[in-house]
């Protein structure tokens, strides 16, 4: 499979990070070479959309967090004093907890993108150990 050698080449210039994700492809590479199944092709086709959704919720979390510091630091940067009788603070304060709202839902889509992954990466350890198993 000439997808799986490009694919499996370009994860050896990673060589040393060993995550879960690096490890959960390796296996998948590895149970998936010369396999021609339906199955497999489906199964490596929803482990990379799974890695590729947990790629774009850490951009968002992380775009959520720079989002959420900047507020607070206008809402720290407001002129004293810091209560409820200052409307500007009030302000804020509100449009801070609104984006720290919108970071926690960032993390909790993360947490379940990082679970969906967790799922695919069990599926090609199940097509590896199929693999080890005499025929």
């Amino acid at each position: 499979m000439k997808n799986v050698s490009d694919l499996n080449s370009k994860s050896a210039g990673r060589a040393g990070k060993n995550t879960l994700e690096e490890q959960s492809r390796q296996a998948l590479l590895s149970s998936a070479a010369g396999r021609s199944s339906k199955a497999v092709k489906r199964t490596m086709s929803q482990y990379f959309k799974s890695l590729s959704d947990v790629d774009a919720a850490r951009h968002h979390v992380e775009k959520a967090r720079r989002t959420a510091d900047d507020s607070l630091n206008r809402a720290k940067a407001a002129p004293k004093p810091h209560e409820i009788t200052n409307p500007a603070f009030v302000a804020l304060f509100e449009a801070h907890q609104h984006d720290r709202e919108v970071l926690f839902a960032a993390m909790r889509a993360l947490d379940r993108a990082q679970e969906v992954l967790q799922s695919e990466a069990e599926k090609t350890a199940f097509f590896a150990r199929d693999d080890d198993q005499p025929r």
